[in-house]
């Protein structure tokens, strides 16, 4: 019996920190963009332009690619 867990592509990456992941995690699934993410992990939706930190973990663990799958 295989008991090991298969890895979604949603789940946190081994290298994508546990302060990283909850951000990608907030990405609304009608509206995938990285403001939109950074808005709700922040809780401001006013927000125009995500942190720098933000944009650096986006293209790190790439976001964008797992969010679209």
């Amino acid at each position: 019996m295989d008991t090991e867990k298969s890895i979604e592509l949603w789940d946190r990456l081994d290298n994508e920190s546990e302060r990283a992941h909850p951000a990608f995690l907030s990405l609304p699934t009608d509206e995938r963009t990285l403001v939109e993410a950074y808005r709700g992990h922040v809780g401001n939706p006013q927000v125009v332009k995500p942190s720098n930190t933000s944009t650096k973990w986006s293209r790190e663990f790439a976001w964008a690619e797992r969010a679209s799958a």
